[in-house]
């Protein structure tokens, strides 16, 4: 009986985790990025997908392997949305594993295994992960594929194990060829072993060497796409990307005013009277947990280490003219979350301090619940708009689609043309996302839009919900 109890103690977290990371996915509308993903997911064999990503320019010609994992996940359990985002528990499930396989290690101190357990938990309650797991993207897959990386490495460096060096390498590669972004990870992971052994990289130059080839093999194919123009937005970052990659590590996102709130602007002050009591409670908590970690004298190398790799991201995206936002930064999220663990390991021990660690992971459980459960933290639910539009309509006119052309294919938009096609002679039915402002606002679309001409149409809104509109829309006699 003793026995069974301590196993249940000992893999419960794990038993949380795949449970939160379950529930969190949903049927939700697939938003813009996502569609391209489904795009590929619904491609009809391997020759028409290669054939497509070889001349593609946008953002999955850089995140390879993600995309034809999807295409080959599609191909056994379809391209519904709830299919597309359950590739990402496959990719818990290899975390959980791996971690049940280090946690069950004898080397392994107690220690350690302490830290273990509370990494989990702090994933498996944290609003970051969960948001991102009803996403059919390659976030989680780059938290993974870092958090292994990570570990393993520091699991060498302690227990000179050649297993977790192995596992670091080859993990190292797949998270490459995975995405571009996860070049990022050499950064800490450098700096880690150097501080461990400053010959470190002398004395596994043959292993490094070989893990080179794959790397540079992946690397000539990125540097391909990158001379073709394929990528993300060219835009310099600024503080507001920095202050919200920090608002989505924290766990900001399940307390504060929602992220198509931030984005749109509008009357931010006028908004935030519902969000202000859960977002003053997790400000406190973080308060009572540095001052705990302060009080506790914790290990500061792990915030070093992600500071540094922080700023060296930001340097590179600024450099690169790369706009940024807390999901490119996935890679780095596990230094974070350790960061956390750490300190919260030690203060764990400080008896009189206990209750900050209780009151700060009840706040962000809550933050996880909100972001799980609340419409207003969801994506734009493009697929209601354009179920209402279908209804509505009833092929009479022709729709005039503001708004990205995969998810009108993906959703059966009917008899729909694009935004460009608009004229000054033009009539019919206009779908416009509120997201789209943003491209008429910074001059990167120059077509005619009917509510930004209104001394050339005449307008009457027939439908709207907090993301679209459906208008009516004739020139005016």
């Amino acid at each position: 009986m003793n026995s069974y109890l301590s196993a249940i103690k000992d893999y419960i977290v794990f038993f949380i985790a795949i449970i939160a990371c379950i529930i969190s996915i949903n049927g939700w509308s697939l938003w813009l990025d996502e569609s391209s993903t489904a795009f590929f997911a619904q491609l009809p064999d391997i020759g028409s997908f290669f054939k497509t990503i070889s001349h593609w320019n946008g953002s999955e010609s850089q995140m390879p392997c993600y995309v034809f994992s999807e295409f080959l996940w599609a191909k056994l359990f379809g391209s519904s949305e709830y299919a597309l985002r359950s590739l990402n528990i496959v990719f818990i499930l290899f975390y959980l594993f791996y971690f049940i396989w280090l946690y069950k290690r004898k080397d392994i101190e107690g220690t350690d295994k302490r830290k273990i357990q509370i990494f989990v938990l702090l994933t498996s309650i944290s609003p970051f992960i969960l948001y991102n797991m009803n996403e059919a993207r390659v976030n989680i897959a780059l938290f993974v594929f870092g958090t292994i990386c990570m570990a393993s490495l520091y699991a060498y460096c302690k227990y000179e194990n050649i297993r977790d060096w192995i596992i670091c390498l080859v993990c190292l590669v797949i998270g490459f060829s995975f995405n571009l972004l996860f070049f990022v990870i050499g950064v800490p992971l450098i700096i880690l072993a150097l501080n461990h052994n400053k010959r470190f990289i002398f004395e596994h130059w043959k292993s490094i060497c070989i893990c080179l080839v794959p790397l540079l093999i992946v690397c000539a194919y990125y540097l391909n796409t990158l001379l073709h123009g394929s990528g993300g937005m060219r835009e310099k970052p600024g503080i507001a990307n920095i202050a919200y990659a920090i608002y989505e590590f924290t766990g900001f996102g399940g307390v504060f005013l929602p992220k198509n709130d931030l984005r749109t602007g509008g009357d931010i002050l006028g908004s935030i009277k519902p969000y202000i009591v859960p977002t003053i409670l997790l400000v406190i908590a973080y308060i009572c947990l540095v001052v705990s970690y302060i009080k506790s004298k914790c290990n500061v190398k792990p915030l070093i280490l992600f500071v540094i790799s922080f700023i060296a991201f930001v340097i590179v995206a600024y450099i690169a003219n790369f706009r940024f936002w807390g999901r490119h930064l996935f890679m780095l999220y596990p230094i974070f979350v350790y960061t956390l663990a750490d300190a919260i390991t030690v203060i764990w021990t400080k008896k009189k301090l206990k209750w900050c660690v209780c009151f700060y992971l009840l706040i962000l459980l809550v933050a996880s619940l909100r972001i799980i459960s609340m419409d207003c933290y969801k994506k734009e639910n493009i697929k209601a708009a354009i179920e209402y539009c279908n209804k509505y309509n009833n092929d009479k006119e022709p729709v005039y689609y503001f708004g990205f052309s995969k998810l009108a294919d993906y959703y059966h938009l009917n008899n729909y043309k694009n935004y460009d096609d608009v004229t000054e002679t033009a009539e019919g039915i206009m779908l416009y996302h509120n997201n789209m402002d943003v491209f008429f606002s910074n001059g990167s679309y120059k077509g005619l839009n009917p509510l930004m001409n209104k001394d050339i149409f005449t307008t009457q809104i027939i439908w709207e919900d907090r993301d679209s509109k459906l208008l009516k829309f004739y020139p005016k006699r």
